[in-house]
């Protein structure tokens, strides 16, 4: 199914030029569609049927296959056919958002998100470092942790900017991170101080390494 009809009465070109100014890597022209309406799109949509055309076409496979009522083991085949297609970060960031960790598979979808972090591909492995991210209080949280960690490469852009948004997350949560910090690359480590000083939350719990941080840097 090519997915031009689909789309076409949420079509939006001031959407789509904005898009692809966010997305410099994408390799699909954007056609325009908001993340609400691909969310409403994708619900009992079969993604084997869609055509990937459009940049978009990839994040309604990924929610289409996230909001499916079968077994994540019947669906693995099909993400694995969808990761070729990841170019950008709003792919990854998008498709995590429809596969929630039931309690009978948790422990196979950890394993099949923590085996993407070790991908060569940049957006596959920030795939699973922001599933695992996303999904940490439902998870075993110090074991997401150690996973995200050793995801970082030190040297893809958007794999270091996964790890350090993670790593954020984990010290607003209350996490003293100092010595994951020491652990990652200068540049993850920069990115993730620089988000907990722009961050809106506050937490009383964070490390005085990181406050003092937070002051001088």
């Amino acid at each position: 199914m090519v997915t031009d009809e689909l789309y076409r009465p949420y079509k939006s070109d001031k959407l789509a030029l904005f898009q692809n100014k966010l997305s410099p890597t994408a390799k699909l022209p954007y056609y325009g569609i908001s993340m609400p309406n691909l969310r409403g799109l994708a619900r009992g949509i079969d993604c084997s049927d869609i055509e990937i055309k459009w940049h978009e076409d990839v994040i309604l496979c990924g929610l289409a296959l996230g909001f499916e009522k079968t077994a994540f083991s019947c669906k693995i085949d099909k993400l694995n056919k969808i990761l070729p297609y990841l170019s950008s970060w709003d792919h990854t960031d998008s498709i995590v958002t429809a596969f929630k960790p039931r309690s009978d598979e948790k422990r196979q979808l950890v394993e099949y998100f923590s085996s993407l972090t070790r991908s060569d591909e940049t957006f596959i492995r920030r795939l699973g470092i922001v599933w695992l991210m996303a999904n940490r209080n439902n998870i075993d949280y110090e074991e997401a942790l150690k996973t995200i960690i050793k995801a970082d490469n030190g040297a893809d852009y958007y794999v270091m900017m996964a790890v350090s948004w993670a790593l954020s997350f984990y010290a607003l949560d209350g996490r003293d991170i100092s010595q994951e910090l020491e652990k990652v690359s200068e540049t993850t480590k920069t990115k993730t101080l620089q988000k907990l000083r722009e961050s809106k939350r506050t937490n009383k719990n964070l490390s005085i390494e990181i406050v003092r941080d937070r002051k001088t840097n």
